[in-house]
């Protein structure tokens, strides 16, 4: 085995995220730089060949609020949201900032050339063009939360909240309710929802109550 945690520039920093994407594992790494104002400095690696080299991206703020999560797109775009509302897509290539989507204050995930995130302001999953950064849609919803996860399994939208499970057509603006939280620990107020994935019509959630995290299977 290897630690590619302490490898060159990432020696004494935690890895916060990790993505399979375009053929590379992505690693997004956080060190505290505040712990009082609680901003973070983050840096984006990538693993390919067996070498791991850092993603320049010059743009990025040198601190940001305590990291959300990552995504990669199968182009290479690397996507990354921070506690406040927004996500920051970046172009791995160059590390020129591609643009900036201020209305997702929720969970995220691509889809193909698309960003797919949960915009609790404007009540809708909304969709973004990974290439011009236009929006390009949005799905209606109310029951919306920014601990809304969000996955898709490359036909429909899955959704997973407090409330349970849905699901909707890409561009529908029905969601069916798939499982009840009411009548599973979702519902549980202690529980914080961190991650969403669905494989072979299989729904994975995975929540945290305090240090416990639990990989629920629906």
């Amino acid at each position: 085995s290897r630690d590619w945690s302490t490898q060159g520039d990432a020696v004494a920093s935690n890895i916060y995220d990790l993505v399979e994407a375009d053929g590379s594992i992505w690693m997004l790494y956080m060190q505290v730089s505040d712990r009082e104002k609680f901003t973070f400095v983050m840096e984006v690696y990538r693993l390919r060949n067996d070498v791991c080299e850092k993603v320049e991206l010059p743009k990025m703020p040198e601190q940001m609020r305590y990291p959300d999560s990552m995504a990669v797109s199968a182009d290479g775009t690397v996507l990354l949201k921070e506690y406040d509302p927004g996500v920051r897509a970046y172009e791995s290539e160059s590390g020129a900032e591609r643009f900036f989507a201020d209305s997702i204050d929720g969970g995220f995930a691509v889809w193909g050339d698309m960003l797919l995130g949960v915009s609790v302001q404007n009540r809708a999953v909304e969709r973004y063009d990974l290439q011009t950064g236009a929006l390009a849609g949005s799905m209606e919803m109310d029951s919306l939360t920014m601990e809304d996860a969000i996955a898709t399994d490359g036909t429909s939208v899955f959704l997973a909240n407090h409330g349970g499970i849905y699901r909707a057509a890409l561009g529908g603006q029905v969601w069916e309710r798939l499982v009840d939280g009411g009548l599973t620990s979702l519902r549980m107020p202690t529980n914080y929802i961190m991650d969403l994935a669905v494989q072979d019509g299989a729904l994975y959630v995975l929540t945290k109550s305090g240090s416990e995290y639990k990989l629920l299977r629906y």
